[in-house]
């Protein structure tokens, strides 16, 4: 690595790989930028005027453009997500639907697709093809608290890249490893007990990972459109399933409404990012506890001899930059010496 990084320059280098991922799918960046902009200073009816946000992007000082860089990138990778990467995965159906699906060749043709690692975007959201709707895919709540996509159905073509709608689509359990059919229906973003019950009986261990052991009940069972209504305002409720409890099977949601998974994936590239980078340039790092601030946030990093860690949230683990990087670029066909940050990751 050439780059010589210093405590000031770190973010801005980082700011601009970022907008180069973000243009692999959304070209206008800037456009994408002042959009965001726009949205933050109609939130701030009851900042002071003289500490409120410029009206352009040019008035924006560096840690103003890095955490609008930062909402915008984070945008993004819901979108990333909301798309399923096209990685092979193992396909199971809910037996409730089994002869639905082998007797239909658009739900095989879904499965062979998922099976093989071809990409189904074209049957997501129709969003997807909108690039003014980027702020719209951590909306998804289903997907982001059950980790369960809808896929259109039909045959014909809309446009060139996306599938006509039908009045049913399938709703299925999807992650890096594996897709579970669960229910063929009409449009309803309802968080069903039924979705889970299928999951439950289809691929058990899945549904397994999330159980909250040693509970003997909830103070308040909350119905399905309740738990709806809450998780849309950020809240992440507990979920009861023939006695047993559970969180999320999607990751759930911060505060924010925005995917906790994404949110913890996002903090922990920056921190490797800094760590790596600072590391580089000064090996004293690696030796000795140190701090700094990003976005308002204070971020602890903990380097060890030999192996650099990181204490966040109170909880301390490993950070695996490329595990991380490998879900928002493809390491092998993306040339990452184009990135200055993002390249040091990956380039040892």
């Amino acid at each position: 690595m050439d780059e010589c990084f210093s405590d000031k320059n770190v973010f801005s280098y980082f700011v601009a790989d970022v907008k180069k991922i973000i243009a692999n799918d959304f070209q206008d960046v800037e456009r994408l930028l002042k959009a965001e902009l726009y949205r933050q200073r109609q939130n701030e009816k009851d900042v002071p005027w003289d500490q409120r946000l410029p009206k352009n992007i040019d008035g924006l000082s560096a840690d103003q453009e890095a955490a609008l860089v930062e909402r915008v990138f984070l945008d993004w990778m819901h979108f990333r997500g909301v798309k399923l990467s096209a990685v092979p995965r193992k396909v199971r159906v809910f037996n409730g639907i089994a002869a639905q699906v082998n007797f239909s060749p658009v739900l095989l043709e879904v499965a062979s697709c998922l099976e093989r690692g071809h990409s189904i975007a074209d049957r997501l959201s129709r969003k997807l093809t909108k690039s003014d709707k980027i702020n719209e895919f951590r909306k998804d709540f289903l997907f982001w608290n059950f980790g369960i996509a809808h896929i259109h159905l039909g045959r014909a073509f809309e446009t060139v890249n996306r599938r006509a709608g039908g009045d049913q689509v399938l709703y299925a359990y999807i992650d890096e490893r594996d897709a579970v059919f669960l229910e063929i229906g009409k449009h309803d973003f309802t968080m069903r007990n039924s979705l889970l019950r299928a999951l439950k009986s289809a691929a058990p261990e899945i549904l397994d990972r999330w159980e909250l052991k040693g509970i003997d009940g909830l103070s308040r069972n909350v119905s399905e459109a309740e738990r709806t209504q809450l998780v849309k305002k950020g809240v992440n409720v507990p979920i009861e399933l023939d006695g047993q409890y559970y969180t999320a099977p999607g990751g759930g949601l911060v505060s924010s409404r925005a995917s906790m998974k994404l949110r913890r994936d996002l903090d922990e590239l920056i921190l490797a990012v800094y760590t790596e980078c600072m590391a580089a340039s000064d090996p004293i790092l690696e030796c000795r506890n140190w701090q700094m601030k990003f976005n308002g946030r204070c971020l602890v990093l903990a380097p060890e001899l030999g192996d650099i860690g990181k204490s966040f949230m109170g909880e301390t683990c490993k950070i695996s930059p490329q595990v991380i990087l490998s879900g928002l670029i493809d390491l092998n066909g993306d040339d990452v010496s184009d990135f200055h940050t993002l390249g040091a990751l990956v380039d040892k």
